[in-house]
């Protein structure tokens, strides 16, 4: 089951378009020295003491009423959204995640190094959690057909800034991994497949990503021995892919083969897939019902997987992750009419964004405005401050 309710980083636009000024709005903010001109929405730091203090930290959205000249239209109301993504962590709970030390010869289990760069004071979770919408599967298989993919404690928890999410976060995901009768397998490909349909029914707006973290080569319900499921896992991170949800890849030992994170990682991010490595078949049989969409050559370009040495890398390699899932998309409660696109304005952190620039911003449609090139970069790890307004005889109001 899932979490309810919705966490979006949203304001109300009070266009002060009458011949009377406004002094102040509520949950607004005036711009010292504003002479009027089109409204405007404010998102960045409030530079006090609930302000954002770092790139981790959710923006703070304001009000820029645009108070002044009259513009000859009655007032209005426009929204402003940040799209919040939604990744629900993967994670493989076969015995190994438990029995072995991560790294090699290091004082703790491998699942316990990836719940604390998750869930320590500190980590991605808790500095996330009010930006982000997290959730939990974890899989593996007790060597039954019949029972397999085995799924523990699968939720998805709606982003929060009172510690909501991350305390119902950490409720889902143990320190340690639970204690089973059997050894556990990882059934990667079927596992894949259930997060796909979890997220596919998960009816919040946001890009939506499968974070799949595992210590070993999969293998399949029907064959749980040996570890002979990399066409089915890779098929199913293509389906997810095809289906609108995307994938990011952490490999947290040695014993999983580079080329098939590579081959993972690929498939989640829309990439051409190299076969599996030479020799592969040979103890693998090819199964003709899984039909993996390989390339002829070498891809051209490579996804970045993650494998990273110890706790520390694997922290950072979190946050690079979850840094690539924001969005610079922003959804307009209005739309803009046909052929004045161009008449609007975008500033980030001061600087105007040219429309249509490779660097600026557009329309993706007439409610849809998307940030880009290096300023959605700036967006997605530095940026404080974004503002975007319409001429009121440009946008049609959607109240």
């Amino acid at each position: 089951m899932f979490a309810t309710g919705k966490a979006v980083f949203a304001a109300a636009l009070v266009a002060a378009c009458s011949s009377s000024n406004h002094d102040s709005h509520p949950g607004g903010v005036e711009k010292p020295g504003s002479t009027g001109g089109a409204p405007s929405i404010v998102a960045g730091s409030s530079g006090g003491s609930n302000s954002a203090g770092g790139a981790n930290e959710p923006p703070v959205f304001h009000v820029d009423a645009g108070t002044g000249t009259p513009m000859g239209c009655n007032d209005i109301d426009v929204g402003f959204e940040k799209l919040i993504p939604t990744i629900l962590l993967l994670v493989d709970e076969s015995g190994s995640m438990s029995d072995n030390k991560y790294p090699s010869g290091g004082a703790q289990s491998r699942w316990r190094v990836l719940h604390d760069a998750l869930l320590a004071d500190g980590g991605l979770v808790q500095t996330l959690a009010s930006e982000v919408r997290f959730g939990f599967m974890g899989y593996t298989g007790d060597g039954t057909a019949a029972t397999c993919p085995i799924l523990e404690r699968t939720d998805v928890f709606a982003a929060s800034s009172d510690g909501t999410a991350l305390g119902a976060f950490k409720n889902v995901y143990p320190e340690e991994r639970p204690s089973l009768p059997y050894s556990g397998d990882t059934p990667t490909g079927a596992a894949f497949r259930a997060a796909t349909k979890v997220l596919a029914d998960y009816a919040e707006p946001g890009p939506k990503h499968i974070l799949l973290a595992t210590d070993g080569d999969p293998d399949t319900c029907a064959r749980p021995n040996p570890q002979c499921g990399q066409d089915e896992a890779v098929s199913a991170a293509e389906d997810a892919y095809a289906a609108g949800i995307g994938a990011f890849v952490i490999g947290i030992s040695d014993d999983v083969a580079s080329w098939h994170l590579q081959q993972m990682a690929n498939a989640g991010a829309g990439l051409d897939v190299a076969p599996p490595d030479p020799g592969f078949y040979n103890g693998c049989p090819k199964d003709p019902a899984v039909t993996p969409k390989y390339a002829a050559s070498a891809p051209a370009n490579n996804a970045k997987f993650y494998k990273p040495a110890d706790g520390a890398e694997l922290a950072a390699a979190l946050s690079s992750i979850v840094n690539s899932t924001r969005t610079c998309t922003f959804t307009l409660h209005g739309k803009v009419t046909a052929g004045k696109e161009s008449q609007g304005s975008v500033r980030l952190d001061g600087t105007s964004l040219d429309y249509m620039a490779p660097d600026g911003w557009h329309l993706l449609d007439a409610q849809t405005l998307e940030v880009l090139g290096a300023s959605c970069d700036r967006i997605k790890t530095t940026s404080k401050l974004l503002q975007v307004s319409f001429p009121c005889d440009s946008i049609t109001i959607l109240r």
